[in-house]
C-alpha cells in the first residue's frame, strides 16, 4: 500500500513539473542611480502559467530600506505621481502576462543603501500570495 501511495505521489509531482505550470519572471532590471538618490525602481515581466489567479504581494532587497509595490498615475495638475499599488499587491490573473514598467506599476526601492551602477546585479526576493517566494536578479542598465 505504501508503495502505491508513494508511486502515486511521484506521478503527481512529475505531471505537475512537466505541465509547464509555473510563475515566470523575466527581464528584471533597474536604471543606474547615484548614491545621492534616495530611491530607485525595479521593473520586470511576470507570466502566470500556474492555472490559478495569484498576486505579487511583496518584494525584498538588501539594498532597499523598504521595497514597495507602486503605481504611477496622472495628477489633476497634469504631473505624474506615484502611490502604493491598490491593496499593496499586483494582480496576476491565470494565463496572463503583467509588465511592471516605468510609468506604470513597479517596485519602488525606498531609502537605498547602495548606488545602482550599470552592470551591477541586485538579488530580489519576490513573494506571491499562492506561488510563494522566488529569488530573481535585477540587472542595472539604461533601458
Amino acid at each position: 500500500m505504501k508503495k502505491i501511495i508513494l508511486l502515486s505521489l511521484l506521478l503527481l509531482v512529475t505531471a505537475v513539473a512537466c505541465s509547464g505550470e509555473e510563475m515566470r519572471v523575466m527581464g528584471v532590471w533597474a536604471r543606474p542611480s547615484p548614491p545621492s538618490a534616495a530611491n530607485g525602481a525595479f521593473y520586470m515581466i511576470i507570466e502566470n502559467r500556474t492555472g490559478v489567479d495569484d498576486a505579487l504581494i511583496g518584494v525584498q532587497a538588501d539594498v532597499c530600506g523598504a521595497a514597495e509595490l507602486h503605481e504611477s498615475f496622472m495628477k489633476d495638475d497634469g504631473v505624474m505621481g506615484m502611490r502604493p499599488a491598490p491593496n499593496n499587491e499586483v494582480s496576476l490573473p491565470a494565463g496572463e502576462i503583467v509588465a511592471l514598467q516605468a510609468g506604470g506599476i513597479h517596485v519602488m526601492c525606498m531609502n537605498k543603501t547602495a548606488p545602482f551602477q550599470a552592470g551591477d546585479e541586485i538579488p530580489l526576493r519576490l513573494t506571491f500570495a499562492k506561488w510563494g517566494e522566488m529569488e530573481v536578479t535585477a540587472e542595472i542598465r539604461e533601458n
